[in-house]
Order: structure tokens, then sequence, then C-alpha cells
């Protein structure tokens, strides 16, 4: 699998993930199909409920793209991190009024992660598979699960397989976490009811191991 993923991104000419998103977005670009239409419905209506019924006071999401998707969340507070510049940029300016959400790039986040407080919540959708280097899918995970004090959500595939488009590189990322973070444990599955062309994932939620019943921050 690793072999044919370099082959992939030699052919297209690919530098790194996080590049490739900095320049779809300031050439204009959007986060794509999934932060749109019934699937940004669907996967912030998950969140929403989640949020409610667990009494979540916080949330840090890995990856807020453009800001679509976040229009649709209601969250107490929020924190959103991205390794694009101008996505960033954008996400400030559209809620540039509500004092409610912040925003960080990556560069900006390494700078005061030592001083950074954990949510009650962190969340990835639609990042996994877009993570294509080794090492960034393990920052991504190590962060999630770092930066949360009660409950992690992901939404992504979950399985292998290398596409010719070199942005794209689903994982079976599940071994991964039971192997290398201990002190969460998965608590339950949501398959996706919109499987088909436009997505594969399903959502996956993490609870840290004897957390309170309801999160208290």
């Amino acid at each position: 699998m690793l072999d044919r993923l370099k082959r992939v991104m030699k052919k297209s000419r690919f530098k790194c993930s996080a590049a490739y998103w900095e320049k779809r977005y300031a050439r204009g670009g959007d986060s794509g199909v999934g932060s749109y239409g019934r699937l940004a419905c669907y996967k912030a209506d998950m969140i929403n409920v989640f949020v409610e019924q667990k009494n979540v006071r916080s949330v840090i999401e890995f990856g807020c793209g453009d800001g679509n998707q976040l229009s649709l969340y209601e969250v107490p507070r929020y924190t959103g991190i991205d390794v694009s510049g101008t996505a960033v940029s954008k996400c400030k300016k559209i809620f540039e009024n509500d004092e409610t959400k912040k925003f960080l790039s990556y560069r900006e986040f390494s700078a005061v992660r030592n001083d950074m407080a954990p949510a009650d919540l962190t969340v990835s959708i639609d990042v996994i598979y877009h993570l294509v280097e080794d090492r960034v899918f393990e920052a991504h995970i190590g962060d999630l699960f770092h930066f949360a004090s009660q409950y992690v959500i992901i939404y992504s595939t979950n399985f292998d397989r290398v596409y010719e488009n070199a942005h794209q590189v689903d994982r079976h990322f599940t071994p991964y976490v039971e192997k290398n973070i201990h002190d969460f444990h998965l608590i339950e599955t949501i398959v996706n009811p919109y499987k088909g062309d436009d997505t594969m994932s399903d959502f996956y939620i993490y609870e840290r191991i004897g957390s309170e019943a309801e999160c208290t921050s």
C-alpha cells in the first residue's frame, strides 16, 4: 500500500497534504461535497445531539475547513484548527462577531499548544483520509486524544485504500487507536445512512476511560 501511495504522489507531483489544502483554499476552493448539503446537515445533527446529550461545554475541531460545516454546529464554545492559513482567515471573517468561536492555523496552534487547555470534546470530520503522510496521521490522532478531556468523535472511512488522486488515502485507523491510545475506548460506531459515491465514512465515538457521565468544564 505504501509503495503504491509513493508512486501516486510522485506521478502527480504532490508535495504534502498541508500544501494541497492551502493551495486549494487559496484558489477559491472549498472543503468538499461532504461539508455541504445533506451530508453537512447529517453530520451537524449528530454533533449537536451529542453535545446536548452529554452536556458538552467546549469543542476543539482539528480540521475546521472553510467554516460551512461549522455554521450548522450548535456548541457553547468552539476552537477550530486547520493546516490552511487561508481557510482559518476565512473562518475568522465569517465568525468575526461570534465570541464563542476562535480559530488557529496549525502554525499558531504549535506556538500555544503547551498552554492550551483541553476541551470536553475533540472532533475530526472528514480529515483522516486526507492525511496521506503517516507522520501527519499519527500527529493528528495524538492531538485529538491529548486535547480531549472526555470524548473524541471521528467521522472517517475505516479501511485501507489508495487512490489515483494523491490527496486521499483511506486508513483502517481503529486498530492504530486501540494500539496507541490507552486512556480512551470506542463506545459507539454509528453507520452513515448516506453511504455512496460521495462518502463511505461512519462516526466513531470514543470516551475517556473512567470519565464522568457528563462534562463539567
